[in-house]
């Protein structure tokens, strides 16, 4: 059984059960308990179906761009095949982003960087229970004020963590770099 049907149209939704079509077959998968209130509205909707990571639950997401279907011959290694009203019948997106309206995304065009950490940083991110790329991600995303619109999505998965955070990072890079 896939991880994610594409091209999914949400039937029904019932206390914990998704019913959706998916190329002429109807799936009876489970959900989230409670969930039933924000997916009814989405019924008649055209999106994906995946299964959470870790558990046995699958969710719905409609896509931002109704018209927005899959071209599965186009698919290759890091790229899969796309057709909307907009963009056409003969396009690709990278493997790891739904496209937004208008079948809109973002390119990842980011740089490698190589830096030496000291062993501080590290005992800081296990105190805090994550990675060091996580943390450096984060603020990357925060201080360039990074925001991945699910409208517009970005292959490079770098996102703000919320204006607080952004204007934190922005004070912190005045305050460090002396920027007016």
């Amino acid at each position: 059984m896939p991880t994610t049907y594409y091209d999914a149209i949400l039937r029904i939704v019932t206390e914990g059960r998704l019913i959706v079509e998916h190329q002429g077959d109807t799936l009876d998968l489970p959900t989230f308990p409670n969930s039933k209130d924000c997916l009814s509205v989405l019924i008649g909707k055209t999106g994906i179906v995946q299964l959470v990571p870790e558990s046995d639950y699958w969710r719905f997401v409609a896509y931002q761009d109704q018209s927005l279907r899959r071209v599965y011959e186009l698919d290759h290694s890091d790229r899969i095949g796309w057709k909307n009203d907009s963009k056409g019948d003969r396009w690709t997106a990278p493997v790891c982003i739904v496209p937004g309206e208008y079948g809109a995304f973002i390119e990842d065009d980011t740089e490698e960087v190589t830096i030496a950490v000291p062993p501080e940083f590290f005992d800081l991110c296990d105190r805090l229970n994550t990675t060091p790329e996580q943390v450096l991600r984060a603020f990357v995303a925060d201080a360039a004020e990074i925001i991945n619109y699910v409208a517009n999505p970005r292959a490079d998965g770098y996102s703000s963590n919320g204006s607080d955070e952004r204007r934190l990072a922005d004070d912190y890079l005045n305050r460090v770099f002396f920027v007016e």
